[in-house]
């Protein structure tokens, strides 16, 4: 093997292992990472990324409210500190709240490569802040992983969270009801379907969620939070992580 050739394999490893391994082994194959419930339950988790947002965040509470359900938002941390009332009317509706990170940015794309680690500490620190009570759930935003993003995670002691079902309300060619057709159709007892309340996607799901709230009952799925749920990682010998009652405000409390 020439000195080029070696440096080059050299080269070639450490991307796989810096790039590759969070990239591929977390974010596609789920390993560490809480992606599914159990099918022995009737029940789906509901999650919403990007806001909170005060033109399309209240109208999705609206929609949710009307069919008593319940879901997971997943905050983005400076949106959550510009509007802090949005974050208690979630709660306030017995909703539970999730980190996905403090700004909104690629794993891949933070400059440093350690900016990742702040980025997300701050972001579940922030949303701590603001709910009196550390966030058990992250996603990171497009549900990308670096090493630095996971360790910040692993130190705070919140449970990294992907999907089942992507709704795609943020592709270009899909509509409201193409939005509903995919969800329905790959729903599924235990699963947990991303949507989002603010960003692209925000206009596709306030017209999309009646119609697949009707169609969760239509199967007989109820839609539930995160922690209601027995959960597990993407790995098929994994075990389900037991419900574990979350922490709650006062005001959480009055809300249940």
């Amino acid at each position: 093997m020439t000195p080029a050739v070696a440096v080059f394999a050299g080269l070639f490893g450490v991307l796989v292992a810096v790039i590759g391994v969070p990239y591929l082994v977390v974010k596609h194959l789920g390993a560490g990472v809480l992606r599914r419930g159990s099918a022995r339950e009737p029940t789906i988790a509901l999650t919403f990324d990007d806001g909170p947002n005060p033109d399309t965040t209240p109208r999705v509470l609206d929609i949710l409210a009307r069919h008593g359900a319940r879901a997971t938002f997943f905050m983005v941390g400076e949106a959550a500190d510009a509007h802090p009332e949005l974050v208690e009317r979630v709660v306030a509706a017995g909703h539970e709240v999730g980190s996905h990170s403090y700004r909104h940015r690629h794993a891949l794309f933070h400059r440093p490569p350690l900016a990742g680690f702040f980025d997300t500490r701050k972001g579940l620190r922030r949303l701590g802040r603001l709910l009196g009570h550390a966030p058990t759930f992250f996603r990171p935003p497009w549900g990308a992983y670096s090493w630095a993003v996971l360790l910040a995670t692993w130190r705070a002691g919140a449970w990294p969270v992907h999907w089942t079902v992507e709704s795609h309300d943020w592709h270009p060619r899909f509509a409201p009801a193409g939005v509903v057709r995919k969800v329905l159709a790959e729903a599924h007892p235990g699963g947990i379907v991303v949507m989002h309340d603010a960003g692209r996607g925000a206009a596709n799901t306030v017209l999309a969620l009646d119609a697949v709230l009707e169609g969760l009952a239509a199967l007989r799925l109820r839609p539930v939070p995160l922690s209601r749920m027995s959960l597990r990682t993407g790995m098929p010998w994994s075990r389900a992580r037991a419900r574990t009652p979350v922490a709650r405000t006062p005001v959480e409390r009055r809300a249940s």
